[in-house]
């Protein structure tokens, strides 16, 4: 018996809603994810504007989550619930209305970004993506309902920046589109009028948040392909060693092949090749000029396919032998991520910060003050914070080198409460005794976790300088 389609789609979204739910249910938050929290929860609006264009980020997750952060309810369950629905309404959406085989949505549906990294890693990316694709959806009747996609773009620019290229090409098409239709009456002047004063306020949040942005350094040594290879491939492929010209043959012939199908459907819509080409080239000169990158931000790569490739199959009525090589390549490129290798990237799924923590409460004395020094350490925190404890972070004043730490110490400490530090572990002896002027610092050793991290009890003492 033939297997409707409709029927295999909900098993298909059944089976996802399972795994990925019993990842999140294990998963414990890691620094970006926790970073966000603490910015939400100690910063104001204003001063999160302002921070922004040292996080790379835009303001509607911060928005999102705020609210349970100041309150500090249930941490991490609501941004984890958020970014989970994010990526499900994704799915929906994409099952409902892009034009693709079943097979294809298969492949999308159970691939690294959809199985792992946007269920599961809460941070701003899933709710870009979701918009991004709910824009998708309604690109082809974007007049229509011009109020509502104007109000789409603005909240997807606000995102990420990822996020942002996407929803500047859609915005700058829809602002054309709708300048024709209002030269032809197709829309009234008062929605023309308040579609431009929202994708003008786009505009100014944008450059308000991250104009002016600090760049980030970026070797001119190939970091990014390096970077990006590794993520696709795996780490072992530079086990060969392969000249420049061959080492990235194989990603050459991937964006070869994904580039051209666009070009051949030139004739079907110059718009849609516009909106490919204003993505492609901003991500690059990010990538190359800007910021190296990441997973979480190479996977817009197949997600900005998987839109383009929607749009142009959707304009074509029929489905001709281009459209059926263009849908090929779209599962070629996709069936990468299905058996991609970041799955398992320790780093970003096995953090244990709710396991470091649960050692902190039954290692530190009730009602101490334990000041945290690494950055790396920020995702514990939030578990202690209706713990009876004192949390005091110090690491983003800190110097790098550990004997210069002292003073920043020493103003952190309690006068009335048991200190204790925790941080990064550097190897040394059991017990380490620091000093600077007339300041000396005895850290006892209570505890090494995760044979990485060190707790210890902090003593005070002031002496006379030596001359």
């Amino acid at each position: 018996m033939k297997l409707n389609s409709k029927i295999f789609g909900v098993i298909v979204l059944i089976l996802w809603v399972l795994i990925t739910l019993l990842r999140v249910s294990h998963h414990q938050p890691w620094y970006d994810e926790a970073h966000a929290y603490m910015l939400a929860q100690n910063l104001t609006i204003p001063e999160l504007i302002a921070e922004m264009k040292y996080e790379g980020h835009l303001l509607v997750w911060y928005l999102l989550i705020m609210p349970f952060a100041k309150l500090k309810l249930w941490y991490p369950y609501p941004m984890q619930i958020l970014n989970w629905l994010s990526a499900f309404i994704a799915l929906l959406v994409m099952w409902k209305k892009a034009p693709f085989h079943p097979v294809t949505k298969t492949i999308i549906t159970f691939s690294y970004p959809f199985i792992a990294e946007m269920p599961v890693i809460a941070r701003c990316y899933s709710v870009g993506i979701m918009l991004l694709i709910i824009i998708a959806s309604l690109y082809h009747k974007s007049l229509k309902h011009p109020i509502w996609y104007a109000v789409l773009i603005l909240l997807c620019a606000n995102t990420s920046v990822m996020a942002l290229f996407g929803a500047t090409a859609f915005g700058i098409v829809f602002a054309y589109d709708l300048i024709r239709a209002a030269l032809k009456d197709e829309v009234t002047r008062k929605d023309f009028r308040i579609v431009f004063s929202i994708l003008a306020l786009c505009a100014v949040l944008v450059l308000w948040q991250i104009g002016g942005s600090l760049t980030c350094a970026v070797p001119k040594d190939g970091t990014f392909l390096i970077n990006f290879s590794s993520f696709v491939f795996g780490n072992s492929i530079y086990n060969i060693q392969r000249t420049l010209i061959t080492k990235y043959y194989i990603e050459a012939a991937i964006y070869l092949s994904l580039i051209c199908t666009p070009i051949l459907l030139l004739i079907k819509d110059k718009k849609i090749f516009f909106i490919n080409c204003f993505i492609f080239c901003c991500m690059m000169y990010c990538f190359l000029y800007k910021y190296p990158g990441f997973s979480q931000h190479y996977i817009f790569f197949w997600i900005y396919a998987l839109i383009v490739y929607w749009l142009l199959i959707e304009k074509c009525i029929s489905k001709t032998k281009l459209m059926i090589f263009a849908e090929i390549v779209l599962v070629l490129f996709w069936g990468i991520q299905f058996v991609s290798k970041e799955i398992k990237n320790t780093q970003v799924y096995h953090s244990e910060s709710k396991t470091m923590a649960y050692a902190l409460k039954n290692l530190a004395e009730p009602n101490s003050r334990i000041i945290f020094v690494s950055s790396s350490l920020e995702p514990v925190i939030p578990y202690l914070e209706k713990e009876n404890f004192e949390l005091y972070s110090i690491y983003r004043t800190v110097p790098k080198k550990m004997p210069l730490y002292v003073a920043y110490i020493s103003e952190a400490m309690s006068d009335d409460k048991t200190n204790y530090l925790f941080l990064e572990y550097s190897g040394a002896e059991s017990d380490i005794v620091l000093r600077d002027n007339n300041t000396l610092l005895t850290l006892n050793s209570v505890a090494l976790l995760r044979d990485k991290y060190a707790l210890y009890k902090v003593a005070e003492e002031q002496i006379n300088s030596e001359k």
